[in-house]
This record gives C-alpha cells, sequence and structure tokens, in this order.
C-alpha cells in the first residue's frame, strides 16, 4: 500500500481548496501506482523469461475513493501457485519441451509436446497409467490438482504473487512509486489549478 506524505496535503491545502487537493491525490496515486506496476514487471522479466501479457493480465491496483482525504493504492498479483509453461515461450523438441523459466537457463520437459486446439492448448503430458504416479498439491488447500482430461497441463512451481513479493521487485517498485507520487502530485496539482 502506497499513500501521500501528509506534510505535502497540507501544505497543498494552505495554497488551494481541499477538493482540488483530493482531486489531485487521487490522480497522483492512481499514475504512481501503473507506474509501479510496470517497474514490477520490468524487474520480473529481468529474471524470469515470462510473457509480459500474463503479468499485465494478472495484476491491477485497488484505488479508494478520490472523496478520501489521503487517497490509498494497493497494488495486488492474483494468481495460482503454479504457471503453466506455455508461458515461457516453449520450443519442441525431439525429447520434449524446452522452455527458459530463468534467463539464461533452459530446462526440457520430457515427454511433453504443445497442443494448439479449441478446448486444450498448451504444454501437455501424458496422464500416467497404471504404477506411475504424479501428484501436483495445492500448497494452500493441500489437495490434489484436478484433470478432466487424458492429458495434463504442465506447470512451473512459481506462481504470480509469489513474483511480485520477492525483495528484488518489492525494493526498486516501491522506491519508484514514492519518487513518481510526489512527482505526480506536484503536476496533477498545478494542471487542475489552470483550469
Amino acid at each position: 500500500m502506497f499513500i501521500l506524505d501528509n506534510s505535502q496535503l497540507m501544505s497543498a491545502e494552505l495554497q488551494f481548496n481541499s477538493k482540488l487537493v483530493r482531486k489531485a491525490a487521487s490522480r497522483a496515486v492512481n499514475r504512481a501506482g501503473a507506474s509501479g506496476i510496470s517497474t514490477a514487471n520490468k524487474e520480473i522479466r529481468k529474471e524470469y523469461n515470462i510473457k509480459l501479457k500474463y503479468l499485465k493480465g494478472h495484476t491491477h491496483l485497488v484505488i479508494s475513493r478520490p472523496s478520501d482525504i489521503n487517497p490509498t493504492a494497493v497494488l495486488k498479483a492474483k494468481g495460482k501457485e503454479f504457471i503453466a509453461v506455455k508461458y515461457f515461450n516453449p520450443k519442441q523438441t525431439r525429447e520434449g519441451i524446452v522452455a527458459k523459466i530463468t534467463k539464461g537457463q533452459s530446462t526440457l520437459f520430457k515427454g511433453a509436446f504443445i497442443v494448439n486446439g479449441k478446448r486444450l492448448n498448451g504444454v501437455m503430458m501424458r496422464k500416467p497409467g497404471k504404477g506411475m504416479r504424479i501428484e501436483l498439491i495445492s500448497p494452500t488447500t493441500g489437495k490434489p490438482y484436478k484433470s478432466q482430461f487424458p492429458l495434463m497441463n504442465v506447470y512451473v512451481p512459481v506462481g504470480v504473487p509469489i513474483l511480485y513479493g520477492k525483495p528484488s521487485v518489492v525494493s526498486p517498485t516501491s522506491k519508484k512509486i514514492n519518487e513518481r507520487l510526489r512527482i505526480e502530485f506536484n503536476q496533477q496539482l498545478s494542471y487542475l489549478a489552470k483550469k
């Protein structure tokens, strides 16, 4: 969560009416938050070879109402504990699928193949037969994942919320948001005052 500095708001309210200050603060928080999401995505993609479209589809800002005295915003990342391999630019080989999960390191998924269909698409593996057992258990519920097809998706045990919570992502994101928040607030205040 990030908010504007109270001293900055109070000094602005001495010069401008409070409605204008609240509107400028709300816009500043919104723009700084969007900048924070871009920074977080950039930091994740420095380490992981994940598609930007996937990351953008799993993040959003929750912003308080503009009528609040000090508007706040929370950057939320949603998603499962696992990410499908299809989001890591997989390549088909004779032995299976090769995907670069982290930058500079390739991982081979033996026996996996790419399926492009209407009902099924992505990187798949055949379900194990009798005598073979592979369990993919959810860390939150403790229950195994179920699949209704004789094929199963191949996943990487790293989730979007985990990626956004890494210290290597949180630190530069917070720094960027705090920098942009001050700048955006002053810009929005001067813009709205001219109107």
